[in-house]
């Protein structure tokens, strides 16, 4: 972001905001990384937590893809198929193709 604020101070504006958009992206990125590694440590409320955060805080549809999969998958392995299926299909109507072969391969 400091990068951002040496363009925002020249008054460059185009470079600032496309300097803060990728920290932003980056941000929202690790944070859904960050749930799937509680996804994985099996603490599930922790996960859907990061997930629904990335949603609220992210303009991005392929981002909000990442977590609407990664909803999918932590309600899949709770034993929640209705939900699990519900985000997983919102993953897929943005886009995300593994979102889509899941799908297809759960038979919906």
């Amino acid at each position: 972001m400091i990068i951002g604020d040496i363009y925002f101070d020249m008054q460059d504006y185009y470079k600032a905001f496309f300097k803060y958009q990728t920290v932003s992206s980056n941000a929202m990125m690790s944070t859904i990384s960050v749930g799937i590694l509680y996804l994985d440590s099996k603490d599930y409320k922790t996960a859907k937590n990061m997930f629904n955060k990335v949603l609220k805080d992210s303009n991005s549809n392929k981002i909000k893809a990442y977590a609407y999969c990664g909803l999918g998958l932590t309600y899949y392995t709770e034993g929640k198929t209705g939900d699990a299926i519900k985000n997983m299909q919102k993953s897929a109507e943005l886009g995300y193709n593994k979102a889509k072969d899941w799908l297809k391969e759960k038979g919906v």
